[in-house]
């Protein structure tokens, strides 16, 4: 079989990094469980700099899994509550949610008790 630009082209370089992935989401999703048994409402995770052996350049490989990284975790619902931020040259994941009632949720909460209350006057 001869070699041809197609057949050398065919197999996708991101399928490399796709198991890597899933193995990040794991654990992501591990800590999230255990932060969320403890009562926190955030988690800081280091991303990786380094991945495995790829036909995709360093800056590709990064640029390709923390974008699915994030398109999972907004695929999941914490949309506006991912961020990504550098320190001391560290990239850091961070995903954060709400426990308990958010401000508008609560406020219609206590209309009705305060609806009840008046009445009872």
């Amino acid at each position: 079989m001869s070699v041809t630009y197609a057949s050398l082209s065919s197999k996708s370089p991101v399928a490399e990094l796709q198991s890597y992935c899933q193995a990040l989401v794991h654990e992501i999703d591990d800590r999230l469980k255990m932060a969320s048994i403890k009562g926190e409402t955030c988690i800081k995770f280091e991303l990786p700099n380094t991945f495995p052996k790829s036909r995709l350049s360093k800056r590709d490989s990064q640029i390709w899994m923390y974008s699915e990284i994030i398109n999972i975790y907004n695929k999941r619902g914490f949309n506006d509550n991912i961020q990504i931020t550098s320190a001391d040259g560290t990239l850091w994941l961070i995903i954060s949610w709400l426990r308990g009632l958010d401000e508008e949720e609560r406020a219609s909460r206590e209309a009705i008790i305060t609806g009840v209350m008046r009445r009872a006057q």
